[in-house]
């Protein structure tokens, strides 16, 4: 499905296996997946260890996502602040209330 040549002296040469470019770091490969709404096999440039360099929209899709977890994660910890300070008020509320029953029962709870 896919060939790719290379120029060595006067003739090109079919390369065989990984398509690679050692002069600009990059190689070549069939991907099959999703891009720009089309399902297919596509022609993706890939880095030296064979992972797919990410288009534009996938460099955002995946910030957007890291975005949105991000901000999950910050509304959980704000979450839990606010469960622990009502926690605070409710413990701090009983023992007022516990310190003044002993007030009435003539004991300094000091």
């Amino acid at each position: 499905v896919l060939r790719s040549y290379r120029l060595e002296g006067l003739t090109f040469q079919r390369m065989a296996g990984r398509i690679w470019y050692p002069e600009v770091g990059l190689g070549l490969e069939l991907w099959q997946g999703r891009y720009e709404g089309c399902e297919a096999t596509w022609l993706r440039w890939v880095d030296g260890e064979g992972r797919v360099i990410p288009t534009g929209c996938e460099r955002a899709e995946a910030e957007r996502l890291r975005a949105e977890a991000e901000r999950q994660r910050a509304d959980a910890e704000r979450q839990k602040a606010e469960e622990e300070k009502r926690r605070a008020e409710l413990e701090r509320a009983r023992a007022e209330r516990l310190a003044e029953q002993l007030r009435k029962l003539g004991v300094d709870p000091g």
